[in-house]
């Protein structure tokens, strides 16, 4: 049993600005051009979502601080502020409720709240000082929704007859807004700092939006929609709000200059927007909550087509490209003009790859390029080398038909340049794993192929492979020659593209030249002027060993393709070693997977193991995991051998929390409602009914010279003698192959920290052990309380410290984990997200539905019962497992490259 990593909470960072500006009394007008247009259209924005549950954001400024609501909380309602990435609560003085509404750039916030006896009245807070404002005279009710820099405050109230109006108030005195046409009632809800005012009104049929400033008037209404509200205004003029469309659905949209944008989140409805400042930066609601939003920013180039002669080049304009800019959440794409240029709108922040593609056999100058915009980004050109530019006829139809093979007499600037070199890819999800051994490891054959290495073979022009005129021409051919430590194979073939084959690993001098003729039945002849390419070529592959419990096998995570130790490709072992094989095309990974659910440290180096679903009687147990891979490393004098045998590059390690045995110890607490080490466990309750292990080599407990004990005393045993078993595990690991042993470096074992499964969605301790009824309280969640809760997150902290300490005791590196309530897991708990029955079934269709916590990294009692996987709860999902991969990645592509991206050469 154990615990497993989520991406990082986006943390918001604003500047919060306490300065203050005296009131003014003026209202300072701006005039609006609202140009009639019905330009209707989507863009792309970077959203924030972190609010906190119950939270509702309405106003925000220039420094990018948000207030609004914060819900009930102890049978009183407060308001809050995010200001510099940090939320903090207010309420005025007395008031059983504070709504704030409207922040200024100065940092003044204005507001609503009601009194002991629930009469309501405005307030102000500057500077930390409260101040009350009265309501509109004879009003039953008053609204303050707005303020800005020179103090204007506006918003709405009910008159005695029971009709809405809008007002402006300066230095106390009310002036009332009734917008011409609203005869069944006006309200504001906005104010810039030039004075001009948004808000709604109704002319009895239909809802509209408007805006107000220096005399000037305009009504607002979203192209085809039923109803219209404004809510917002930057000091730009840009406005937000929302419109409701023919299907009574509610959107967002910002108007700006004339022109409407719609702004939904995917797959979400009712989107109202609240607020805007000066930056763009909106806060809004919808049926997904609450959210943030920076509006996307531009990436633009142009593509140009390039043909040479032997005496010059000529360029023109390349329509039709493709544009894809991809990151690694979302993509976009855009299609060059007629003039060859092309902008594609983006969010801010995120690093994307802008990739053209126009046909296969097109190449493009840079193959790519990468940028992470904060502002709109220039200039992003590409080059395509091509045999013939386009016609004005061509550009009026399809250019693919100027793309015309034709062949080249002489050497020119689309023609190779270099030679490069890729190593096929040997872990391939979905089918090494499925080929493996007898044990659930890759064999001697898979180490040291009889059949050799493949290695691709490819020539270049400006960077793209295969991409030259030369390479469709028929009377132009590229011959290979091949020198190095062992004998080739195969000899590549002549071509552009081709292979060869390798009886060893190693560094290869590769050879590219250039030959020509004058016609299909003239002979071959060297090039003249001579062209040739050549460079050492590093025929590599990386051995990467998994290695440890079950965190490491992915149990809880089926199918398992080796169900002896629930080992599945969701773990996050495997997709570390996954990521260094598709990272680099210079190299390949040979990963030798023997990590097994339930193993302790010393079924490692030195003791045999059932696995956790034993054979019949105890049938064939495993050899140490160590053992396992040290075997198949060894030489058997076959012809196809190296002369010495290969050590192991890198080891993935997760191993120590079964020395605990927590498994079984956790599940007596689960069955009896455990209460924080408090209860006694005699011999016979522990071991006869959750039994430790069994098998060759499995530790057992003299409970009766330490009865009676309690699961604090066990585990405080056990986690005090962690630090004396990691050595001799890491001498196993440095020990030579020679010698039984893996060779491998000890900076280069990788260990990974457990993770935290205790917080619930806001970042709090879990408390199951009330207020839950039914299925959901006696079969899927532990009857635990907060303290209960606190302690399993205690005891897993103390062996994370047990794991770190592995750096200085064993020279290991350490991946260390974020287990506090904000970091990776802090809202991803066991009890996380509301309790719903999902749809579930390990591929589709997805016909069975089980009860799960909607926001849990971890597997439920009963999803693991349905999947037959009885020893999965508590263990990290997929989601889990791409966090903790992604803790792990850095640290393997530093002790593989020596960078943390594994990008650029191996190091030698």
């Amino acid at each position: 049993m154990e615990f497993a990593g989520a991406p990082q909470r986006v943390k918001i960072v604003h500047a919060w600005r306490q300065s203050m500006k005296p009131f003014s009394a003026a209202l300072i007008g701006l005039v609006l051009v609202l140009a009639a247009s019905n330009t209707a259209h989507a863009a792309v924005y970077n959203y924030y979502t972190g609010f906190p549950a119950n939270y509702t954001p309405s106003g925000i400024n220039d420094a990018g601080s948000v207030v609004g609501g914060a819900g009930l909380t102890g049978g009183h309602s407060y308001s809050f502020i995010l200001s510099g990435g940090t939320y903090a609560l207010f309420d005025y003085p007395g008031a059983s409720l504070t709504s704030g509404a409207g922040i200024s750039n100065a940092g003044t916030i204005v507001g609503n709240y009601s009194d002991s006896n629930d009469v309501s009245y405005g307030f102000t807070l500057s500077n930390g000082a409260y101040a009350s404002l009265a309501g509109y005279s004879g009003a039953s009710y008053t609204g303050f929704k707005g303020i800005n820099n020179a103090g204007t405050i506006v918003g709405f109230y009910w008159d005695d007859q029971g009709k809405l109006h809008g007002f402006t108030m300066d230095g106390g005195a009310y002036s009332s807004v009734d917008y011409s046409g609203g005869s069944a009632g006006t309200a504001v809800y906005g104010i810039n700092d030039a004075g001009a005012v948004v808000g709604t009104y109704s002319d009895g049929t239909k809802q509209h939006g408007f805006t107000l400033g220096n005399g000037a008037s305009a009504s607002i209404d979203y192209p085809g929609a039923k109803s219209t509200s404004a809510y917002g205004v930057n000091d730009a003029g840009t406005i937000v709000g929302s419109y409701i469309d023919a299907n009574n659905v509610s959107h967002g949209f910002v108007l700006n200059s004339g022109s409407y944008t719609t702004v939904d989140r995917q797959g979400a409805t009712g989107t109202v927007l609240w607020g805007i400042n000066s930056a763009g930066t909106i806060i809004g609601t919808d049926s997904k909550g609450v959210f943030m939003a920076t509006a996307g920013v531009t990436l633009s180039g142009t593509v140009t087509a390039e043909k040479c002669t032997a005496d010059s080049c000529a360029t023109a304009p390349f329509p039709g490209v493709l544009i894809g800019a991809a990151s690694s959440s979302a993509s976009y794409q855009a299609t060059t003009a007629t003039d060859g240029t092309y902008s594609v709108q983006v969010a801010p922040g995120k690093t994307y790859t802008l990739t053209p593609s126009y046909t296969t056999d097109v190449g493009f100058s840079p193959p790519s390029l990468t940028t992470t915009p904060t502002a709109s980004v220039n200039n992003l050109d590409f080059i395509a080398c091509v045999t013939q530019l386009p016609t004005e006829a061509d550009l009026e139809a399809d250019f693919l038909a100027s793309l015309v093979r034709k062949p080249m007499v002489a050497a020119n600037a689309c023609d190779p340049d270099a030679l490069d070199w890729a190593m096929p890819a040997k872990l391939i999800q979905g089918v090494t794993m499925n080929s493996t051994s007898s044990n659930g490891v890759l064999d001697h054959n898979d180490i040291y192929p009889p059949s050799g290495w493949d290695v691709d073979l490819f020539l270049t022009s400006k960077g793209v492979p295969d991409a030259a005129p030369s390479c469709f021409d028929p009377n132009t051919q590229w011959r290979w020659t091949v020198t190095g430590p062992s004998k080739v194979l195969k000899q590549p073939a002549p071509g552009c593209k081709t292979s060869m084959t390798v009886q060893q690993l190693g560094t290869y001098n590769v050879t590219a030249r250039k030959y020509t003729r004058s016609s299909s039945k003239a002979a071959w002849t060297p090039s003249n002027p001579v062209v040739k390419f050549s460079k050492p070529v590093l025929a590599r592959n990386f051995l990467i060993a998994g290695l440890g419990d079950s965190n490491g096998s992915g149990e809880g995570n089926p199918p398992f393709f080796y169900p002896k130790c629930d080992r599945s490709e969701a773990s996050y072992q495997f997709k570390s070693a996954l990521y260094v094989e598709n990272q680099d095309p210079h190299s390949s990974v040979t990963f030798l997977f023997a990590a097994c659910s339930g193993a302790r440290i010393e079924h490692l180096y030195n003791k045999e193991y059932l696995g956790t679903n034993p054979e019949p009687g105890g049938a064939n147990p495993l050899p140490p995991q160590i053992r396992q891979i040290s075997q198949a490393l060894q030489l058997q004098g076959l012809p196809w051998e190296p002369k010495n045998p290969r050590s192991v590059d890198a080891v993935i390690l997760s191993i120590g929390i079964n020395n605990l045995s927590f498994g079984p110890l956790a599940m007596y607490a689960t069955k009896n409602a455990y209460r924080g080490g408090d209860l006694d466990l005699w011999p016979t309750q522990l071991v006869g009914n959750y039994s430790i292990g069994a098998g060759p080599g499995d530790m057992t407990f003299l409970y009766s010279a330490r009865a009676p004990l309690t699961l604090g005393k066990i585990l405080g045993f056990l986690q005090d003698d962690l630090d004396n078993l990691y050595p001799p595990l890491a001498d196993a690991l440095r020990a030579p192959v020679s010698s039984g042993g893996l060779g491998v470096s000890q900076g280069n074992v990788i260990i990974t920290q457990y993770p935290d499964f205790s917080h619930d969605a806001n970042g709090n301790t879990c408390d199951t052990a009330t207020n839950w009824t039914g299925l959901y309280h006696n079969a899927d969640v532990p009857q635990w309380n907060k303290s209960d809760w606190s302690w399993f997150s205690l005891q897993g902290a103390t062996l994370n410290k047990h794991v770190a300490n592995t750096n200085s005791t064993c020279g290991w590196t350490v991946a260390k984990l974020d287990n506090t309530a904000t970091g990776p897991f802090g809202t991803h708990g066991y009890c996380a997200g509301a309790y719903k029955v999902v749809p579930f079934s390990p591929i589709p269709p997805f016909v069975l539905s089980i009860p799960s916590f909607g926001q849990s990294y971890f597997l439920g009692v009963i999803a693991g019962n349905i999947q037959k996987n009885p020893k999965g709860p508590f263990h990290p999902l997929d989601l889990g497992h791409q966090i903790t991969a992604a803790v792990v990645e850095p640290p393997l592509c530093n002790a593989l490259f020596g960078n943390p991206t594994c990008a650029g050469p191996p190091p030698k």
